[in-house]
């Protein structure tokens, strides 16, 4: 379910204009998207294939009265919760019943009192959007925890392995120190450091998924030099044994500014920088390029390494997809930096999406806003 947009949209079911136009001038000046019908049919149609908050609809009307128009839209998964008022010269109780029996949420009477009509239609405007808001929440929330289910499951496993072979390593270097070479040794105790930054590597991106979806961190925009800013990145990610043998070339732009969290671009380049050099053999290259369009900078980090299946590349960005692929090297992961980096790109009202070709390649672009002076 999409997030409840800010514009009212009403439709207005009158058989005869002057009423329609009387209903569109007490509206008028307000945030109401007003569209209008003038009888049964042709309002069945349109809300058959547009989204409304509130229908105002005239009961006696030729061919098909008010009523029968509001028990169709009842049958109608998507207006059966959109609230109906009726407007009706019918006064006796039995007429006011059915309409509540067909489906009315309320009625106002003609001629109509404009501040009573106003006060009526913001009354249940308010409502369904208040109850649209909770559906989006809770729908949310359901989203949510089927993913941390899902991701919990998979981490339970993938955490505890690295912890395994390290311990298991470690008990062999106890074991047998006095009966292994000097070469073993070192073997070993490289293995269990590798063993301990895989996991301390999964659990930080585990922490920094939590806060994220959890909504702990606050986006503070400031306007930033992408230039210092990759080269930094670049600095950081030159710190991981396996960089240091991939060259990382930065196509420069002069005194580029960007509207960004300081944090979350540079969170942005570390993740995808170490997925890059993950699937990157020693000796390739990852290039970090961007062109600038009407209102955007556009970012790429492109590298040279395996590159990815179409249906896998499709389904990286998604909440609930999580895909253990193997680096160059043997290193493993869920994939969890991608999610975290289209977080940070959607703070920004930037997009993210990947081009790559098996055995090729990988071109990861993202947006980011620019600061027109």
């Amino acid at each position: 379910m999409n997030e409840p947009e800010k514009a009212y949209k009403i439709l207005v079911v009158d058989d005869i204009p002057d009423n329609i136009k009387l209903i569109r001038n007490v509206l008028y000046g307000r945030d109401f998207n007003i569209s209008v019908a003038t009888d049964g049919k042709q309002a069945l149609n349109i809300a058959a294939i547009r989204d409304f908050d509130l229908f105002i609809l005239d009961i006696a009307m030729p061919d098909m009265d008010g009523y029968e128009v509001a028990s169709k839209l009842r049958l109608d998964t998507r207006t059966a919760d959109v609230p109906i008022i009726f407007v009706t010269a019918k006064t006796f109780p039995t007429d006011l019943a059915k309409g509540f029996e067909v489906g009315g949420s309320d009625y106002i009477t003609k001629p109509f009192n404009t501040t009573e009509l106003l006060a009526r239609v913001m009354n249940h405007l308010e409502l369904k959007r208040s109850k649209d808001i909770i559906k989006f929440q809770n729908n949310d929330l359901k989203e949510l925890l089927h993913t941390q289910k899902k991701l919990l499951s998979i981490v339970s496993n993938d955490l505890q392995d690295p912890y395994v072979k390290a311990l298991r390593n470690a008990n062999k270097l106890l074991t047998r120190f006095t009966s292994i070479s000097n070469e073993e040794k070192i073997e070993l105790i490289n293995e269990i450091q590798q063993a301990n930054q895989i996991g301390y590597d999964l659990t930080l991106e585990l922490n920094e998924w939590s806060q994220i979806f959890s909504d702990k961190l606050t986006f503070k925009p400031v306007n930033l030099a992408l230039n210092k800013v990759i080269a930094f990145s670049i600095d950081q990610i030159k710190e991981f044994k396996k960089a240091q043998k991939i060259q990382i070339i930065y196509e420069k732009k002069n005194d580029l500014s960007l509207l960004a969290d300081e944090h979350m671009l540079k969170r942005i380049f570390f993740h995808l920088l170490h997925n890059a050099i993950k699937f990157t053999k020693p000796g390739g290259d990852v290039i970090i390029s961007c062109i600038l369009t009407e209102n955007d900078a556009e970012i790429t980090v492109y590298d040279t390494g395996k590159g990815i299946e179409r249906d896998i590349a499709e389904s990286l960005f998604q909440a609930d997809f999580f895909h253990n692929s193997q680096g160059t090297e043997g290193e493993t992961g869920l994939g969890l930096g991608l999610k975290i980096v289209k977080r940070y790109v959607q703070k920004h009202g930037g997009r993210i999406w990947v081009e790559s070709m098996p055995g090729i390649g990988s071109d990861f672009k993202f947006t980011i806003p620019l600061v027109r002076v």
